[in-house]
């Protein structure tokens, strides 16, 4: 797995390939939280076209929806879109996204299959 951060004055774009496990998704999601821009931020596009989430779990992804959680008492005006058409990879990212707001984040989230509808979404 590879993954590359690109941050900007607009946000982050995280670009994940390969197959991603549970450790390598919470170490990218780490390094976004630990730079010092995180706490201005206010988008993150996650192109995850290249990517396979094939061996998270469900209840894996409860990891970095907690984690976030907490982040978003930190920073609460983020907008999360991930990008992805693999059907598992999709259904997770959804349930990454009602579990984050049934645990009462801020953040919004939304699934695109397409990384410039993500960024017209995050950026608006």
């Amino acid at each position: 797995m590879a993954y590359t951060i690109e941050w900007s004055a607009a946000g982050v774009l995280v670009t994940m390939t390969g197959e991603v496990d549970i450790k390598e998704l919470n170490e990218a999601n780490g390094k976004l939280h630990g730079d010092e821009r995180f706490d201005e931020m206010r988008s993150q596009v996650w192109d995850l076209l290249r990517a396979s989430f094939t061996t998270i779990t469900k209840r894996e992804i409860e990891q970095p929806t907690a984690i976030d959680r907490v982040a978003a008492r930190i920073n609460t005006k983020v907008r999360v879109a991930l990008v992805t058409t693999t059907p598992h990879d999709v259904e997770l990212c959804e349930h990454y996204a009602e579990r984050s707001a049934a645990l009462g984040s801020t953040w919004e989230i939304r699934v695109f299959p397409d990384v410039a509808g993500a960024r017209a979404w995050a950026l608006a």
